[in-house]
């Protein structure tokens, strides 16, 4: 299947992906992104999720330009996530709050000086659903001025036990099984380290256990 192969290279990349469909049944492509691109950052609280944000920025600014890019950052609080209606506004204002630092934190970047920068937190039980409709759609956005959608989504395939309590990876897959739009997906650097630490360890084990087995040939005289 196209999106479970473009997720496991994902998942097994040091760099960034980024994921085209095939121009059919109405999948948007390179060719028809014109004009500013508004990508969307899906952020769950969690600082691997933030490891979309950069290479997103450099993605908006190379398509949009000679046009200023545009960044939308997205968090959907499920309804699950609080067990009252105290607690579920209580984590909706946390969303909100987290997602006006990192706007702040991106206005002082010089690669942001020209960007748009949006945000909004939506609360709806299905988190990739919601995702892919305020992306497609521009959904519940009407009080931001000329806001129809976004041309791509940028995910991280990590990212857990955030302020929104996701599973970055499985939303990430569901998104990309359903969406039109392309999508840039970045395994952050942290695991990308955890894992190449875990193969170093296996090759030098792999090594000692060989020289074992086979004693050089100096060994041999």
């Amino acid at each position: 299947m196209f999106g479970s192969v473009s997720l496991h290279v994902a998942r097994h990349s040091a760099i960034p992906v980024f994921v085209l469909r095939p121009g059919a049944d109405g999948a948007v492509t390179l060719a028809q992104m014109t004009g500013q691109l508004r990508i969307m950052v899906p952020l769950d609280g969690s600082t691997l999720a933030e490891e979309i944000i950069t290479p997103a920025i450099a993605l908006t600014t190379a398509l949009s330009a000679p046009q200023p890019g545009a960044l939308h950052l997205a968090s959907v609080v499920p309804f699950f996530t609080a067990e009252t209606a105290d607690e579920l506004d209580q984590v909706v204002k946390a969303a909100q709050e987290y997602l006006v630092s990192i706007e702040q934190q991106l206005r002082q970047r010089e690669d942001t000086a020209d960007l748009t920068i949006t945000s909004s937190v939506t609360i709806l039980a299905d988190v990739a659903h919601a995702l892919v409709e305020l992306a497609e759609t521009g959904k519940g956005m009407e009080q931001i001025k000329d806001f129809a959608g976004c041309g791509v989504i940028a995910m991280s395939t990590h990212g857990r036990s955030g302020i929104m309590h996701w599973m970055m990876g499985s939303i990430a897959e569901r998104v990309l099984a359903s969406t039109r739009l392309p999508m840039l997906i970045v395994r952050p650097q942290e695991i990308r380290v955890k894992q190449r630490s875990i193969l170093d360890k296996e090759a030098d084990e792999v090594s000692i256990g060989n020289e074992a087995e086979f004693p050089s040939w100096i060994g041999l005289l």
